[in-house]
């Protein structure tokens, strides 16, 4: 078999259909065993497995211990989805596909190693290196939540094809494992090939690549570490815009997008920018999302929204009639107005088309500087919303 022909048809790859975590496990076991084949020349599997083990390393600032003989490997070792020890220290790795860390697993896993709860035994806390390693796609908050907040380092998809990507032919698993990164990643940049006032693929992963794209020129704005946002004027005021957020990173200013069910169908969504405003003698939030129906151009909105505790009539209204009067033309009322928790009390105005929010290079693909031109005016009319009794 060759290299990373990872345009042909991907229905006949063995990960087209062993998609699962438990799957991915089993490639990542075997790797850090071929890291460690008894052999009398150096095979290219067994370089590869080294150097996905330096790689896993790296992440934590180390080397790995020379002159070793073997590594143990644990697959599912009290619910740790693979503990392999190399030496003197020990490789947790807690292994996602699609699925987001939940319920506090992370720090629960550490300490389960760290109290020799496992078959590694016990670690000393510096011998220990807890690696989330993610092939699907996340937002960027998740990212640095999870390197903030925990002592996990996140080894992503990129970071995996870097390793195994010049190995890919040395055998035909590895080869498939290849190709089938490679292949949800072409899929996470083909919001590229989108084209204005047509029906794109069904296709979610491109909505994930354009989230991530957005995320990319979000910065926490140091005069309120609360605002999260973006600027079409950016001045180094700020900061460099280069992990700005990352630097200034808190619990309390998430933004994120995930895929959001409904009857009617559901849409893909992103969510920012909040400002917390009185309104009816209560305060409230106010933020914005992108609301996308992916065969729908006209589904595809920018909303100004109102969280409310408590759902509540006059507020709803209140802060409608604020959002039309700080916005004036660049906004109209929906067609109708739910009424729950989080409300949509306005839309950027796209009728006929006039003055899409999302918008597009004269050649085709999304053009992310005016279109972020676009979503910062919707925060300056968030802003002044503040000021509007």
């Amino acid at each position: 078999m060759s290299g990373t022909n990872h345009n042909s048809d991907i229905t006949y790859n063995i990960f087209y259909y062993a998609y699962k975590e438990l799957s991915q496990d089993a490639v990542i076991c075997w790797l850090i065993k071929c890291a460690y084949r008894n052999e009398t020349r150096m095979s290219p599997l067994r370089e590869c497995g080294q150097k996905f083990i330096e790689a896993l390393f790296a992440k934590h600032d180390k080397n790995v211990p020379e002159n070793l003989e073997k590594a143990e490997v644990w697959q599912q070792d009290n619910r740790i989805d693979v503990l392999a020890r190399i030496g003197e220290y020990v490789l947790l790795i807690e292994d996602k596909k699609g699925a987001k860390d939940h319920s506090d697993q992370l720090n629960t896993y550490y300490k389960k190693v760290l109290t020799g709860k496992t078959s590694a035994g016990k670690v000393d806390d510096g011998y220990i290196l807890p690696t989330y390693l993610k092939t699907g796609n996340q937002s960027l908050f998740d990212h640095t939540r999870i390197e903030h907040s925990t002592p996990y380092k996140v080894f992503d998809r990129r970071d995996f094809l870097k390793v195994v990507q010049p190995y890919s032919s040395a055998c035909p698993i590895l080869n498939d494992f290849t190709n089938y990164l490679k292949y949800e990643d072409d899929k996470t940049q083909s919001y590229k090939e989108w084209r204005e006032n047509k029906e794109w693929e069904e296709n979610w992963l491109a909505w994930q690549g354009f989230f991530r794209e957005l995320e990319n020129h979000l910065m926490v704005f140091s005069r309120d570490n609360d605002l999260i946002g973006f600027d079409d004027n950016h001045t180094d005021e700020y900061g460099p815009l280069e992990n700005n957020w990352k630097s200034n990173w808190s619990k309390d200013n998430p933004w994120g997008w995930n895929y959001v069910p409904n009857p009617s169908g559901g849409f893909a969504g992103f969510w920012w920018y909040s400002n917390t405003v009185k309104s009816c003698g209560r305060d409230v939030s106010l933020y914005l999302q992108l609301e996308i129906n992916l065969n729908n151009p006209d589904a595809r909105k920018l909303c100004f929204k109102v969280f409310m505790d408590k759902p509540d009539h006059d507020i709803k209204w209140n802060c409608y009639e604020r959002v039309i009067k700080a916005g004036g033309d660049l906004v109209h009322k929906p067609d109708r107005m739910g009424h729950g928790h989080a409300v949509t009390v306005a839309l950027w105005d796209n009728k006929n088309g006039q003055n899409p929010w999302l918008v597009f290079k004269p050649n085709g693909g999304p053009d992310t500087q005016a279109t972020v031109k676009k979503l910062t005016e919707a925060q300056r009319i968030l802003d002044r919303v503040k000021d509007i009794t």
